[in-house]
């Protein structure tokens, strides 16, 4: 690996030191913005977790830094075998790694796991000179959480001792000080860990895996029980506790787990009222309660019109909310008409709810793919996507979902695959 300069080496040990004061729970003021990128609150497609932020690279760090600013951050030279110095180490390490590209070799793959164990070492190595020295507190966390970080990059990597050292390391620190920075900080660990496995790498966030197994289903368990648990043991962590029951809601949700999804949820509205996610879940939990009752929808329609499921008492109703931007709802569009056709004889009403921004784009859409019934699109273009009356009034932020509607007009079921829809609608008869 390359070597890296004292400016660096400084820059890193500093933000080692300061980050722990970052990590500590935020107040509502400092609530992630909602945004439709990658890297916020994502709404309509689900929304990923919050972590650290990545490292930055050696270069990130000493471009734009003048001697000047590194006088004003000057820090004494640390003496060797001294806990200070254990945390130069770690830094000079973690700089090192960062240097490495996103897609290291085998060997540096090799290398800088190594360089998390050293990591660890060290880490502990500062934490048993530094617990019983309050002077030393700030050395403490930043140990911890060095120590937190390299253990979860190995957990990561399914090196399970690492998950099993993680769980008594938050015990331990829930010992020792249980409203302390390290305590919540190795508490949410265990959150991080909980999603990672349950999630899996290569589902997006807040989505199930679409395959369960023994394995998956005892993650999902933990993953929630370990984000309600972090709540409960750290109220004033809204930052974090917010964003992560929110997560974990759309993870019960995308499993159909209702009962889990609601409690989150729930928990989320009582712990944060405050949260720019409490006023979301408020709709979600309206759908999830919503089976067996009767439906409250209705709407402008694309010819000029005005629909409402009460105008089809007597009949069951079929509610599709769609958007030409979900590939999902392309790819499967003119099966679903073949299935709406051969089920004229049921007398089957349907619905859209069209949560596109471009009229435009939906009448070519509608073109060809010819959707039967009338289709709900608002007038107002700020009352479109995910903005929709519909779509807020019940928590909608995703795109295709199909809900079946009894005669009465009560609402059989909101969590339809397209698939199921025949069996679902000769049900009714």
């Amino acid at each position: 690996m390359n070597q890296v300069s004292n400016k660096v080496c400084l820059k890193l040990l500093c933000s080692l030191l300061l980050g722990v004061v970052f990590l500590t729970g935020c107040n509502s003021a400092n609530q992630p913005e909602v945004t439709g990128t990658t890297t916020g609150v994502q709404v309509g497609s689900g929304l990923p977790t919050v972590s650290i932020p990545p490292q930055q690279s050696g270069d990130e760090f000493e471009k734009g830094l003048d001697d000047e600013e590194l006088n004003q951050e000057r820090l004494p030279e640390p003496v060797a075998g001294t806990a200070e110095w254990n945390l130069k180490q770690i830094a000079i390490k973690r700089a090192m790694m960062a240097n490495v590209g996103s897609e290291p070799g085998a060997e540096e793959q090799s290398s800088m796991e190594q360089s998390h164990y050293d990591i660890i070492d060290l880490a502990k190595g500062a934490i048993a000179m530094t617990h019983n020295n309050a002077e030393k507190q700030r050395i403490f966390d930043a140990a911890c959480h060095a120590l937190t970080e390299a253990r979860l990059a190995l957990a990561f990597s399914n090196h399970q001792e690492q998950v099993a050292a993680l769980y008594e390391d938050a015990e331990a620190q829930i010992k020792r000080d249980p409203t302390s920075i390290s305590s919540a900080n190795a508490t949410y660990a265990i959150v991080r860990v909980g999603e990672f496995y349950a999630v899996g790498q290569t589902a997006a966030p807040g989505q199930a895996k679409n395959v369960k197994s023994e394995e998956s289903e005892k993650w999902a368990k933990e993953y929630v029980r370990a984000v309600k648990h972090f709540v409960v043991k750290f109220p004033a962590e809204e930052s974090r506790g917010a964003v992560a029951l929110f997560n974990a809601g759309k993870f019960c949700e995308a499993r159909k787990d209702n009962t889990g999804a609601v409690e989150c949820y729930a928990l989320l509205g009582s712990s944060f009222p405050q949260s720019v996610f409490a006023s979301q879940v408020t709709g979600v939990l309206r759908r999830l309660s919503l089976k067996g009752k009767a439906v409250e929808l209705g709407g402008p329609t694309m010819d000029g019109g005005h629909v409402s499921v009460k105008d089809y008492v007597g009949k069951p109703v079929l509610v599709i909310f769609w958007d030409t931007q979900s590939s999902e709802f392309t790819a499967q569009v003119d099966q679903l008409i073949g299935y709406l056709k051969s089920a004229q004889g049921l007398k089957l009403a349907v619905i859209g709810v069209n949560l596109d921004q471009d009229e435009l784009a939906v009448d070519r859409f509608l073109e060809v793919h010819p959707l039967p019934g009338p289709q709900i699109f608002p007038l107002e273009a700020e009352q479109r996507r995910y903005n929709s009356p519909i779509a807020k009034f019940y928590g909608i932020r995703s795109a295709p979902q199909f809900w079946l509607i009894d005669k009465s007009g009560n609402l059989v079921s909101s969590q339809l695959q397209m698939q199921q829809i025949p069996a679902a609608l000769q049900g009714l008869q």
